[in-house]
């Protein structure tokens, strides 16, 4: 149960970095 909270955490953070990469981008 935990490592499937912290998987899921893990991804989330990785999406949001990604969304704010590309924001940079095309700013």
């Amino acid at each position: 149960m935990i490592m499937t909270i912290l998987l899921m955490m893990m991804v989330v953070v990785v999406v949001v970095m990604m969304m704010m990469m590309m924001m940079m981008v095309t700013i």
